[in-house]
């Protein structure tokens, strides 16, 4: 037997369900939704919807980056692409994030992540206090 995996347009865990139920694959993969929302797939008692939970997940990665070394263009896409919107919001602290990719780190993204884990606990921070004044 050779398992089948789906692809293509998977955003949450309805779509996973849906997806298996129809298909009768053993597996479904996902792209661009995880690199949007890394928990989009996480069952919601295991992932509060907290206000600061992209970055409580970005702050996980680093760490797995931390573990298992990948190129700095790939650490810096993955934060875009989860972040982007209060990037959006707070272009000051996008602009320190995409301050961090230099020459001299291009090829290690171990070596920058002290600068990547700075810049999320300042988006947290920021993103906290919106909430705190704001509600």
């Amino acid at each position: 037997d050779v398992p089948i995996i789906a692809n293509g347009n998977i955003r949450d865990l309805k779509d996973v369900d849906e997806c298996l139920r129809y298909t009768g694959a053993a597996a479904i993969m996902s792209a661009q939704s995880l690199l949007n929302d890394p928990m989009a797939l996480q069952v919601p008692e295991e992932s509060p919807d907290s206000p600061d939970r992209l970055v409580l997940a970005m702050q996980r990665y680093l760490d797995l980056v931390e573990e298992n070394p990948v190129p700095l263009r790939m650490v810096h896409g993955h934060m875009h692409s989860a972040l982007g919107e209060w990037l959006g919001e707070f272009t000051d602290i996008r602009e320190e994030l995409n301050t961090i990719p230099n020459k001299k780190l291009r090829k290690k993204a171990v070596e920058a992540l002290p600068q990547y884990r700075a810049v999320c606990q300042k988006l947290r921070e920021r993103i906290l206090e919106v909430y705190r004044t704001e509600g």
